[in-house]
């Protein structure tokens, strides 16, 4: 018996929300996330019989006054399937088509393929999903929440503690050490004090040789934005800054570390961060103590 034949999806989109992130400064483009539905949200939450498409775009920044919206920039954008974050790109990893029935999420799934056109009036995406073509159309501009953080401060801190945890190479076989690095003004672990500052970096460096003891390595590590996990390299997805408040029990500010490269030697920690746009200029002297985390798996 022959194989019935899979017809294309043709979808018309009745709702579309999105979001204006900011820019990033790695790549230079602005991020951008929408979703396309029959339904729309439930607050922030998906409803129940509903298809979404939602989409992480790359497109230029809009570095204007904040009145609230932005539009997305019109353009062809394409999906990137090594999530480079390029102007003109759809994040592989970020993009996902969602259906729901009647009582749960019925299918979720990443494209294989995908091209989104935006023009002053409509949005068409055409892509891939469990090998079946979705032609999806949306009538309308492309208006979206315009959510980019306040900017902040320049920052100078001479930090008085440092430490890290080892974890071997479980996240780079065979191909580099992980080790999560701390730096605080205030506190040796991270309790959230009231008013302390964090840095977190995921940092890896060349396989170390144990038999000479436990360190983070001297050399200086570059913040990658492709995540490559090489040595020294800081992975940026899962590299971090948090500011305490004064109660320790939440965030005066909360932001990715996106650029910028730490040193260590022999004296301590040399690092410049670029943190929410601004620049941070650390410096710790001192033993970087190191805690074995690498039989904890993964």
């Amino acid at each position: 018996e022959d194989n019935p034949v899979v017809e294309d999806v043709i979808f018309e989109a009745f709702d579309f929300v999105g979001v204006y992130h900011g820019s990033i400064e790695t790549t230079g483009a602005g991020l951008y996330n929408i979703m396309l539905s029959d339904n729309g949200l439930n607050g922030n939450e998906i409803k129940l019989n509903s298809t979404y498409y939602s989409l992480d775009i790359y497109a230029e920044p809009y570095d204007g006054e904040n009145t609230g919206y932005v539009q997305l920039p019109e353009g062809t954008y394409t999906l990137d399937l090594n999530d480079t974050g390029a102007l003109g790109t759809i994040s592989y990893k970020e993009s996902v088509y969602l259906k729901t029935s009647d009582t749960a999420i019925e299918a979720s799934n990443l494209f294989s393929e995908a091209t989104l056109v935006v023009t002053a009036t409509d949005i068409t995406l055409t892509a891939t999903i469990a090998d079946v073509k979705h032609i999806v159309t949306f009538e309308g501009q492309a208006i979206v929440l315009d959510k980019r953080p306040e900017p902040m401060e320049d920052v100078e801190l001479e930090a008085l503690y440092s430490w890290a945890y080892y974890y071997s190479d479980n996240y780079s076989k065979g191909v580099s050490d992980n080790f999560y690095l701390y730096i605080s003004d205030i506190d040796n672990e991270y309790n959230l004090l009231p008013n302390a500052k964090y840095y977190r970096l995921d940092l890896y460096s060349e396989i170390i040789d144990l038999s000479y003891g436990l360190e983070v390595p001297y050399g200086t590590y570059t913040v990658d934005a492709s995540n490559s996990r090489t040595p020294n390299t800081i992975a940026m997805s899962d590299s971090s800054y948090v500011a305490a408040n004064q109660y320790g029990n939440g965030f005066d500010a909360e932001a990715s570390i996106t650029a910028g490269t730490v040193t260590i030697d022999e004296n301590g920690i040399t690092a410049e961060l670029i943190v929410g746009g601004a620049k941070h200029k650390l410096t710790y002297k001192g033993y970087i103590f190191v805690g074995d985390f690498s039989q904890s798996g993964f």
